[in-house]
């Protein structure tokens, strides 16, 4: 009987068999290099252990044929026994086969294919031929980037950072190349020659004769300025005559007296030079004017009494400058009430905008006149309100709200009295798309005796809502106030009484003006009631309408 393992055959195996189940082996079977039996031999059992541990008897039977059986784990077998038949152990299955496919296909995936092309990072999802590709164009770049052996120029130099610990770095200048242009001992001598040469042609400092000095070529505005004058200016100090032989001009400056004598030939006098003649002039004109003038009285030249002189042509008279006085007058009557006319505002609006801040100029009232030239949009609005203020800006008051604009036209306030130092317009834009094209003027009054118009619309307040306050008006000076509601539908109609204050709108008191609005007109107004010179007023609704939709509420101090 033989051992036989299912790797290359060898009888070592048999060692095994012998000591998993005790038996001695009398005879071997001959096994061909494939690991199967060569037919013919001895009647013979022989041992096959499979990759499991399995163990398996073939029996050869000399016919060629072979038996299997199987020896359970642990059980002795004995030779000439007949052991338990052989049953097929798990055999390959399509499953199995798929599963391996699964597994190689997934291979193939991760390897990639030859023509996949190069990873474009180190951390995507590429297949391994992707990154040996990106490897090597890495490794490309790299080679590149290494220069050849030699000495290069910077250009073709790998960039080096030395270490700040790099100690001295001996240099043999002596064993160096000579750089083109570099100076040599050669060349040092025959500059040394040339300089030499120069120094034998410089002259010494100071003054030289020609000969011993280097010629020079002067510019032609040099040799003009060297060239010797003409003529030469002379001073003599103190000598009376000048004891010279000159010839051409001199140009003398006195100094001390000069006696000239035994002059000859024309000598020509100063510009302007005092004559004969015109000294003779001069005499005629003196003794015209001797003649004219009277004899001094007192020491005093005699005048004419003015007021009997005759006036002349155009004079002030009494009569004219009462006329002047009285023009004066009116003059007077009618500053008091100039116009000074301001544009504060030009421009396309499109969106709420509050202006900047404006201060009266010279004026004690004002009016204002808006001019809306181009309105565009759907369900276009424009909703403007003046507001003053008192303390520079800090806190706005409400002075007047005019009516709702809804079309081009030109919309003006009654004359306003200033109540404030500074004054704005908060303009309000309703509807989609508008475009408003306006110009808000204001003219200055410089005096003003009329009342204090003010109003005020509110078009938020909820008047379905018990305690639902309007906004501010600021009503001081008005002699009356009056309220005006203007409503749609509803089936109860709501109470608005008019609310006063005195602290600047700490607190608010109740008076005796209300108004309940109409279910069939829509609009309702109070009895104009007489103010008390309030300085603040709003609305509050003291009885709650049911359904009632708000158009406007008014206050109105005037």
């Amino acid at each position: 009987m033989a051992l036989v393992n299912k790797k290359p055959l060898e009888y070592a195996a048999q060692a095994i068999y012998e000591t998993n189940v005790g038996v001695n082996v009398p005879a071997f079977v001959p096994v061909g290099v494939d690991g199967n039996i060569i037919p013919g031999g001895a009647l013979a059992d022989f041992l096959y252990i499979d990759d499991t541990n399995t163990v398996f008897i073939y029996r050869d039977t000399g016919s060629g044929a072979l038996s299997a059986f199987t020896v359970p784990a642990g059980t002795a077998y004995t030779i000439g026994a007949n052991p338990r038949p052989w049953s097929s152990p798990t055999m390959a299955t399509s499953s199995l086969q798929t599963a391996g496919n699964t597994s190689l296909s997934n291979l193939d995936t991760d390897l990639g294919a030859p023509s996949d092309a190069a990873a474009t990072t180190d951390t995507g999802n590429f297949g391994v031929i992707a990154f040996i590709k990106r490897g090597l164009q890495n490794w490309t770049t790299l080679l590149s980037r290494v220069p050849t052996q030699g000495q290069k120029v910077s250009a073709s130099s790998s960039p080096v950072v030395i270490a700040s610990d790099q100690s001295n770095i001996k240099v043999d200048v002596q064993s160096m190349p000579v750089v083109a242009g570099q100076a040599t001992s050669s060349l040092q001598v025959t500059g040394n020659t040339s300089l030499a040469s120069i120094d034998t042609k410089t002259p010494a400092l100071g003054q030289a004769l020609s000969s011993a000095s280097v010629p020079v070529v002067l510019p032609a505005a040099q040799i003009t300025t060297l060239t010797p004058p003409s003529t030469v200016a002379v001073t003599q100090a103190t000598a009376a005559n000048l004891n010279a032989t000159v010839t051409g001009t001199v140009a003398a400056t006195q100094s001390g007296t000069w006696n000239i004598n035994n002059i000859s030939g024309a000598v020509s006098l100063p510009t302007n030079a005092a004559t004969s003649a015109l000294q003779t002039t001069g005499n005629t004109s003196l003794s015209s004017i001797d003649t004219k003038t009277p004899a001094l009285v007192s020491g005093k030249v005699p005048v004419t009494d003015p007021t009997a002189l005759p006036l002349p042509t155009g004079a002030a008279t009494s009569a004219l400058q009462t006329d002047g006085n009285n023009s004066l007058t009116t003059i007077g009557f009618n500053s008091s009430n100039l116009l000074f006319a301001f544009t504060d505002l030009t421009g396309i609006l499109t969106t709420t905008t509050t202006s900047a801040n404006f201060r009266p100029t010279a004026g004690q009232a004002y009016s204002v006149n808006i001019d809306v030239t181009a309105f565009t949009g759907t369900n276009r609005t424009l909703d403007v309100v003046i507001q003053e203020s008192d303390d520079q800006g800090n806190n706005w008051t409400n002075i007047w709200a005019l009516p709702r604009i809804t079309t081009t036209g030109s919309y003006r306030t009654p004359t306003i009295p200033y109540r404030g130092v500074l004054i704005r317009y908060v303009q309000t834009v309703g509807g989609t798309g508008v475009s408003c094209t306006r110009a808000i003027n204001r003219i200055e009054l410089n005096s003003y005796l009329g009342s204090s118009p003010s109003q005020l619309f509110d078009r938020t307040i909820n008047l379905n809502t018990l305690d639902a306050t309007s906004a501010v008006l600021n009503t001081q000076n008005a002699k009356y106030v009056q309220i005006i509601a203007a409503t749609t539908g509803g089936t109860v109609a709501p109470v608005l009484t008019l609310e006063c204050s005195e602290d600047n709108g700490v607190t608010y008191y109740a008076t005796a003006t209300s108004v309940t609005g109409s279910l069939t007109t829509g609009i309702a107004q109070s009895t104009p009631s007489q103010a008390r010179n309030q300085q603040l007023a709003r609305l509050r609704v003291t009885t709650a309408g049911v359904g009632v939709t708000t158009n406007y509420v008014l206050i109105k101090g005037f």
